[in-house]
């Protein structure tokens, strides 16, 4: 799905910014905040997570309770939990 707009709250699940293009294959809950000009690949999964703005998250990843910075990209098949994700870190968060 392609949201437009400056803020979507899509089935109170999750909410997405302009220009962010999510495959319909992938299942997003918890809570989750994904910022403008993102890219999310089919089959992801995504719980509780705050997405920074220009974030490529490849077919596969399943990601929660975790941070991902401005700019990053996720590999394929990435599994994170309670993690602190940018282009250079890949820290676990003390949850």
């Amino acid at each position: 799905a392609l949201f437009k707009g400056s803020r979507d709250l899509v089935d109170g699940e999750f909410q997405a910014m302009q220009s962010t293009v999510i495959a319909p294959d992938s299942l997003i809950t918890g809570g989750t905040s994904i910022g403008a000009r993102c890219l999310i690949g089919a089959a992801t999964v995504i719980d509780d997570c705050i997405i920074g703005d220009a974030v490529t998250i490849e077919d596969g990843a399943h990601l929660s309770h975790s941070f991902i910075a401005h700019g990053a990209t996720i590999s394929a098949g990435t599994v994170k939990n309670g993690h602190y994700l940018s282009k250079k870190l890949d820290l676990p968060i003390p949850l």
